[in-house]
Order: structure tokens, then sequence, then C-alpha cells
């Protein structure tokens, strides 16, 4: 293909690339309406599924772009901070509440998206305690209704 498209002269190229375009743009199109005709043939749960996924996954994409400037602006802050401490100066009052402020949103978000952990480590004395209390109050209720 490189060396064809090394013999053709600057308007064959154009046109061939033209044509390509073409052809994808049709593709795409007739892949949306098929898209579009499976749709509107689908049942009302199944769509309605869908429009949920779409909004979730849209709702994510969001969220992790908010999350990407927030990071890209708390990393130019403290670049920042760094700059003026080398030339022994302070950064203004505002700054510094936005670094601050950043830090605390995207610890936050980091919480967030880690979801609800583990209310206790199962390694601990106290939780392999609790377990074998369970356990006996267990035993002792199965023998009392036998």
């Amino acid at each position: 293909r490189a060396r064809l498209w090394k013999t053709l002269s600057p308007e064959e190229r154009r046109e061939r690339a033209a044509v390509v375009i073409q052809a994808n743009y049709r593709a795409h199109r007739v892949r949306m309406a098929e898209r579009a005709v499976r749709f509107l043939q689908m049942k009302e749960q199944d769509a309605a599924v869908l429009k949920i996924q779409a909004i979730l996954r849209r709702k994510a994409a969001e969220a992790r772009v908010r999350v990407l400037l927030k990071k890209q602006e708390l990393r130019k802050l403290k670049m920042q901070q760094l700059d003026m401490e080398k030339q022994h100066r302070k950064m203004s009052v505002a700054e510094r509440k936005r670094l601050y402020t950043l830090q605390d949103e995207l610890g936050i978000e980091f919480n967030k998206s880690r979801g609800s952990g583990l209310l206790l480590r199962p390694n601990t004395r106290f939780a392999v305690a609790w377990k074998i209390l369970f356990v006996i109050c267990v035993v002792i209720e199965i023998t009392q209704l036998a």
C-alpha cells in the first residue's frame, strides 16, 4: 500500500483520501441507523435499562474529568508553591486556600470512589473474639431450640 500510495499524484491521493473518508462516514451512518432500529424494536424495560446505563456512564465520565481537572490544578499550585519557597516568597492567601480546598475535595473524591470499606479489620483480636462470641451465641440458641 505504501508503495502504491507513493506512486500516486497529489491529486489522486486527495481523491482516494476523500473516498475513504466518505466510505467511513457512510458506514458510521449505517451503524447509527441500525442502532436506532434496534432501539425502537426493544422492549420498553430494556430501553429504560440502556438509558439508565448511558446516564450512569456519562456521570462517571464527568466525574473522572472533574477529578482530573482538580488534580491538574492542584499539581500546578504545588509547583507554584515550590517555586515560591525557592524564592523565599509566600503564596497569596487565596492561592493557599484553594490549594487546601483542592486537597480536601480530592480526598473526599478518593473516599467516595473507594466505596464503603470494612468497618472492622478482620484480623484484629477484637474481630476474632467477636466472631467466636457470635458462634457461641448461635450454638446456645440452637441447643435451646432443640
